[in-house]
């Protein structure tokens, strides 16, 4: 049997054009920040745990991922944060 067809090329290429925006929309983020967001979309932490961890309270590290997400939201849609934007 063969196996089904994966992706074409241009899929791929907009795939990999897709993840070098969110790299990027990532990496301008505050280090805490970012830290935060990966902590919860990549290691499935909860807020209790990422707060126990940076010192934070669990409404803190809510604000944080809700910062990140308008963030990196408004980089991969292309709008460019405000100048004030940048300090959230």
């Amino acid at each position: 049997m063969t196996p089904p067809p994966g992706p074409g090329a241009r899929e791929e290429r907009a795939d990999a054009e897709l993840l070098r925006r969110l790299e990027k929309a990532l990496a301008r983020l505050p280090r805490r920040q970012r830290l935060i967001f990966l902590a919860i979309r990549l290691d499935d932490l909860g807020y209790d745990e990422i707060g126990a961890r940076l010192g934070l309270t669990p409404r803190q590290v809510e604000r944080q991922v809700a910062r990140a997400i308008y963030k990196v939201h408004r980089q991969m849609t292309g709008e460019r944060l405000r100048w004030w934007e940048r300090w959230l």
